[in-house]
C-alpha cells in the first residue's frame, strides 16, 4: 500500500550489504534537485486519498517525512516494510500533476502488476515522499520494483529496488523488528 508525508508546509504526496546486479537503469531528470531512496520501518496513517488505479483505491496520508533506516535498494520481503524515494523538484514552487507509476512483479491471487497515483513534488522546503509498504500478504513478493515519476510525459526519475527473501538481509528486517516474521 502506498504512503504519502505530509510536510508542515502543506499537503505534498509522498513512494545492503549484498552487490545485487541493478536490473533496471536508475534515471533522474536535470529538473529534480533531490532525490533518496531507500527504507523506512512502518509509519502510522493519519488519513487516506482515494487512489482508484492502485490495488485497494486508496493511499496512506502520513505527517511529515519518515527517516530511512538504510539507504539500500535491496528490501527485506516482509509484511510491514516499507521502501520509497524522497525527492525535490527545481525551483521555490511545488509540482502538481505528477504521476507516480510503481511496477513490480504480479501479486498473489491478481496478477497485478502496476499501480499508479497522483501527486506534487515539493519545490522548496521538505521532500516529497514516495513510500511502498508490504501492507498485505498479497503484496510480500520478491523481484524488481520499480518507481517512476512522470510530468506531462516527461519521466521525472526512476528508481529500482530489489526486494528479497529476507534471510538475505536479515540485519535489515532486524532494524524494524520484522525478524520474527520469517524465523
Amino acid at each position: 500500500m502506498f504512503r504519502f508525508a505530509v510536510p508542515a508546509a502543506g499537503f505534498i504526496a509522498t513512494f545492503a550489504h549484498f552487490a545485487f546486479a541493478q536490473v533496471a537503469e536508475d534515471y533522474i531528470a536535470p529538473q529534480i534537485a533531490f532525490l533518496e531512496a531507500g527504507i523506512v520501518c512502518e509509519t502510522p496513517s493519519t488519513g487516506t486519498r482515494v487512489a482508484p488505479d492502485t490495488a485497494i483505491g486508496y493511499i496512506d496520508v502520513i505527517e511529515g517525512s519518515p527517516d530511512f533506516i538504510s539507504n539500500s535498494r535491496v528490501v527485506p520481503a516482509v509484511p510491514g516494510i516499507h521502501f520509497g524515494i524522497k525527492a525535490s523538484i527545481m525551483g521555490d514552487a511545488d509540482l502538481d500533476g505528477i504521476t507516480i507509476h510503481t511496477y513490480h512483479p504480479p501479486f498473489k491471487d491478481t496478477g497485478l502488476t502496476h499501480q499508479q497515483y497522483q501527486t506534487s513534488l515539493a519545490g522548496s522546503g521538505p521532500p516529497s515522499g514516495s513510500y511502498y509498504g508490504l501492507d498485505f500478504d498479497y503484496e510480500v513478493v520478491t523481484g524488481t520494483w520499480v518507481f517512476e515519476a512522470e510530468f506531462e510525459g516527461f519521466t521525472l526519475y526512476r528508481v529500482a529496488f530489489e526486494l528479497v527473501d529476507p534471510t538475505l538481509v536479515p540485519e535489515l528486517a532486524e532494524a524494524c523488528n520484522y525478524s520474527d516474521l520469517f524465523s
